[in-house]
């Protein structure tokens, strides 16, 4: 597995009672492997939004960044217009650092993304 080898990728995220079924994906990446740094991504299917998936995915993740592979600080993004991805972000205990204006251009026009973060220190869970 890359995760033992401090290569991150994404895993598949499943029901618990249907392991092949695959709801989605969540990961990290590296952003600054000397500082630390980890960004934070999860995409689940539409049909399984706003049963908690997402966070208790991410959770688990944060977890695992945080104790194996000493992370020290976690970042996430999402489009402004995102508010379902901006509250998992505030449940995971993520706060808001700010917003980038037109920081990405995705389906033809510019999105204004807001970043969140937790440190090691915040992280109880």
């Amino acid at each position: 597995m890359s995760y033992e080898k401090g290569v991150p990728e994404p895993l598949g995220v499943c029901l618990k009672h249907e392991k092949n079924t695959v709801l989605g994906t969540v990961g990290c990446f590296w952003t600054d492997k000397k500082a630390k740094g980890m960004e934070l991504a999860y995409a689940i299917s539409e049909e399984y939004w706003g049963k908690g998936f997402a966070v208790e995915s991410a959770n688990a993740m944060i977890r695992y960044c945080f104790n194996e592979l000493g992370v020290e600080r976690l970042q996430a993004r999402c489009k402004k217009e995102n508010k379902a991805s901006s509250r998992v972000m505030q449940k995971l205990g993520m706060k808001y650092e700010g917003t980038l204006r037109s920081a990405v251009f995705h389906r033809g026009r510019f999105w204004d993304m807001e970043y969140y973060a937790i440190l090691r220190s915040e992280f109880s869970r």
